[in-house]
């Protein structure tokens, strides 16, 4: 945006200092005063350069604005959703605790796995607070991937817990039925 200011004031600038060159007469007839009559002067031309400065100026501070409500927007809802995933893996801990040696220690590890994920997404979102607009983009799409990254994970989790839960059963059923 910057870049874009600096080129429009420049040709600007350009625009007045060709339009200031005076042809060096001083006649004082009456076809002079008709020709300047049709004149754009010094003054108009200094006038539209501070209308055209403040109508970018403007325009850059309302583009601000939006970006910066969109990514308040966006982070909102990512916020919202990993608060969720958090307090699923937390679920998930607990249904942990009921299981035994080797299935205990493969539900540790998707555990660990979920907890890396939500760390990556906690981390993509602190640095979207101070993202330039090009890197907001590529860290929206790194945010929205983690989610469902994690969210893939849990229920691959959850999967994992029912059938070690079905499969303690069917070991403490198995001794029971046999006479």
């Amino acid at each position: 945006m910057r870049i874009r200011s600096s080129w429009l004031m420049a040709g600007l600038t350009l625009l007045i200092l060709c339009g200031c060159e005076g042809n060096g007469s001083s006649e004082t007839s009456e076809s002079s005063e008709s020709e300047d009559a049709g004149r754009v002067t010094l003054k108009d031309v200094k006038q539209q350069v501070r209308e055209a400065a403040t109508a970018t100026k403007d325009y850059v501070k309302q583009q601000k604005d939006i970006f910066t409500q969109k990514v308040a927007e966006f982070r909102e809802r990512m916020k919202d959703k990993a608060d969720k995933l958090s307090e699923q893996i937390d679920d998930l801990k607990k249904q942990g605790e009921q299981l035994k040696d080797e299935a205990r220690a493969r539900w540790e590890k998707k555990l660990a796995e979920l907890e890396k994920k939500r760390q990556k997404l906690q981390d993509t979102l602190d640095h979207m607070k101070n993202a330039s607009k090009d890197a907001w983009d590529q860290l929206k799409q790194q945010a929205e991937q983690t989610l469902s990254d994690a969210e893939k994970a849990i229920d691959d989790a959850r999967s994992a817990a029912a059938n070690a839960a079905r499969a303690a059963e069917t070991e403490t059923e198995t001794p029971a039925s046999q006479p």
